[in-house]
């Protein structure tokens, strides 16, 4: 019963591999790895909940890489 930023920081601060996903009812229906945690967060953040497209901040950070 928590969100995906609390997931994250608690799997974070007690360096967890993976933690349990259960539903409304305490029933296990999978598990989500941190690995897996971080890489929908970010996708959260580069894209537009709407649309699906990617965003100002993804590009950003694409051409800060093209940079270097």
């Amino acid at each position: 019963k928590t969100n995906i930023l609390d997931a994250y920081c608690l799997i974070r601060k007690n360096n967890i591999k993976q933690i349990p996903v259960v539903n409304e009812n305490d029933e296990l229906i999978g598990e989500i790895t941190f690995k897996n945690l971080s890489l929908k967060i970010a996708d959260i953040a580069i894209k537009d909940r709407l649309t699906g497209l990617f965003n100002q901040k993804y590009f950003d950070v694409l051409i800060e890489e093209l940079n270097e």
